[in-house]
């Protein structure tokens, strides 16, 4: 008998020992599943930059890429410096002798630094997206900041903006945007249009590191705009 109760005890406790066990595993492997699943889900949302700044982004700089395209490329700059870019005479300034013809196209001599431009304009801009704004209106001589000559268009903004994220890679956020083209003072709405853009975190600061709004329209029509000599 004792050795047949020296059997059956370690078995009745091997048993409670492995339910137990067996109960500790579910827990623990139920309270990881919940932590993982919140952890990835608030780390996936905490990654994308604010919705307000991506709007905030795009609205800033296609109003400057529609600026430069719709206005004089002078006036669309003296404008974002505060009226001084160009020396003034008698409430205006003029163009007159202080242009340089570089590869067949006008350019007018600023006030400004090259630096000053791109240290302006890298507010909103970065990588790409930069280096396509500065290099399509801007020269740099001798440190000196020279601004493409193209002529006016007819005035025309967007409305109903609406931004969808797509996706990111290395650091760089993806959107595609669709809007209505608006034009002139009585805001004639054209045929709804989209465009894509990408968004990606500088020193703490989200910049627009590519965007194609206004490029087919800009290769399409605005070379018949340069004034060339």
């Amino acid at each position: 008998m004792r050795a047949t109760g020296q059997f059956q005890k370690p078995q009745k406790n091997g048993g409670v020992n492995m339910f137990k066990k067996a109960l500790c595993i579910l827990f623990v492997a139920a309270v990881l599943l919940c932590g993982c699943g919140k952890n990835v889900d608030s780390s996936a949302s905490a990654a994308l930059p604010p919705e307000e700044t991506v709007q905030s982004l795009f609205e800033e700089a296609a109003g400057i890429i529609r600026d430069y395209v719709v206005d004089e490329s002078d006036e669309a700059l003296d404008a974002d410096f505060d009226g001084k870019a160009f020396k003034k005479i008698d409430g205006g300034y003029t163009l007159s002798g202080l242009e340089k013809s570089i590869d067949g196209i006008r350019y007018y001599k600023t006030e400004l630094s090259y630096q000053q431009a791109v240290d302006y304009y890298s507010e909103i801009f970065t990588g790409e997206a930069l280096d396509s704004f500065l290099s399509r209106y801007f020269y740099d001589v001798d440190g000196n900041l020279y601004v493409k000559s193209a002529g006016s268009m007819t005035g025309f903004g967007i409305d109903h903006i609406e931004i969808t994220y797509m996706s990111q890679s290395g650091g760089e956020y993806f959107y595609q945007v669709a809007y209505d083209d608006v034009a002139g003072f009585e805001e004639i709405t054209f045929s709804p249009d989209e465009c894509h853009f990408s968004v990606k975190n500088v020193d703490g600061d989200y910049r627009i590191s590519s965007i194609d709004y206004l490029s087919d329209f800009y290769f399409a029509f605005l070379p018949d705009y340069y004034y060339t000599d």
